[in-house]
């Protein structure tokens, strides 16, 4: 039996992996992004051994909606030179509503037959928090009191209307057989409040997290190695550092380019030693030698909390210890959804 189709915010730390693992639980998604690289680190490990052997492929397409560009294509102002600013709330819901049309089009024909698969089976939208902060920013200016002053409590309270309004039409992709994530990072737990979702405020942070099927936390867990001393290196190693290396023979007459010349009194960048002696000497270097070191294990975190807007429906409670390091794809079917 296949799974439900759901919306899903995934929020977390930096460095925590967020968009890897969306993009690896994902698949056959039109990612929307708000700068270019955004998935760099999935793109290597898409190259690497393992990668390969996933199976898992890129984003079907992927629109970079960059602050002053959409795909690199920046418009340029002709009196100063200048590129303008690409209105950031009018070019996402228009996106979203191309991406709608399709589906929803993909999805009749799958109903009479005529169609296999859509196109597209997830939307994710990367790095949410920085759209919303742009539309908030854009927003804001025009949220005036009858006076003419500006009224930041208006202008969240239209942010907080709109983005209700975009989260319920996300929400019928669902309908159409896609998924929608949302990837953000993470707001602190502060003053007897709960952290979540920084989407420009506690308030709008919760409505979408509310509105979803799972907003799901991304942690990164510190843990220090054995507090031993570290131990010396061994003899065979330090020689292999140690010794010397003779540099490249230079090209066309010139050396090292850019930097001064051997002869200035400057010795040259040192090349590195893949001599299989050097090798084996620094394989073989003792574990002792990251004692005391500090290391980062990333886990999920998708069940209720008394600090953190967290969850995912569909999964119980007695599940939350189990899940902690497996990958998005696994919990999300555990669920009973279809990524």
């Amino acid at each position: 039996m296949a799974g439900s189709k759901g919306l899903f915010v995934v929020f977390g730390a930096v460095g925590a992996s967020k968009s890897t693992e969306v993009m690896t639980a994902f698949q056959d998604a039109f990612l929307i992004s708000t700068r270019p690289n955004q998935i760099a680190f999935y793109k290597q490990w898409l190259v690497s051994e393992e990668g390969k052997a996933s199976g898992k492929r890129l984003p079907t397409r992927e629109v970079v909606l960059d602050a002053y560009a959409v795909d690199g294509q920046m418009t340029i102002d002709p009196r100063t030179g200048l590129p303008i600013h690409v209105p950031q709330k009018a070019t996402l819901e228009y996106l979203i509503s191309e991406i709608m049309k399709k589906a929803v089009a993909e999805r009749a024909q799958i109903l009479a037959g005529k169609l296999a698969r859509p196109t597209y089976r997830n939307l994710v939208i990367d790095e949410a928090g920085t759209f919303w902060e742009r539309i908030f920013a854009e927003i804001a200016p025009l949220a005036m009191t009858k006076d003419g002053r500006p009224d930041g409590f208006r202008a969240y309270g239209i942010m907080n209307e709109w983005t209700l309004a975009i989260t319920e039409f996300l929400r019928q992709f669902t309908w159409c057989g896609m998924n929608v994530c949302l990837v953000c990072h993470d707001r602190d737990p502060s003053s007897g409040r709960k952290g979540g979702a920084n989407v420009v405020s506690e308030n709008i942070g919760k409505k979408m997290t509310a509105a979803s099927d799972g907003a799901l936390m991304r942690v990164i867990v510190d843990q220090t190695t054995s507090s031993a001393p570290p131990l010396p290196l061994p003899a065979a190693a330090t020689s292999a550092i140690n010794a010397p290396r003779r540099p490249p023979e230079p090209a066309g007459g010139l050396a090292f380019p850019g930097l001064p010349l051997p002869g200035d009194g400057v010795a040259p960048p040192p090349v590195e030693d893949t001599s299989a002696a050097a090798a084996t000497a620094l394989t073989n270097v003792p574990q002792g030698l990251i004692a005391n070191r500090t290391m980062g294990r990333r886990e999920w975190r998708v069940h209720c909390s008394e600090k953190w807007d967290s969850k995912l429906v569909g999964l119980p409670d007695s599940m939350f210890e189990e899940i902690r390091t497996w990958p998005l794809e696994k919990i999300l079917r555990a669920a009973g959804y279809e990524p």
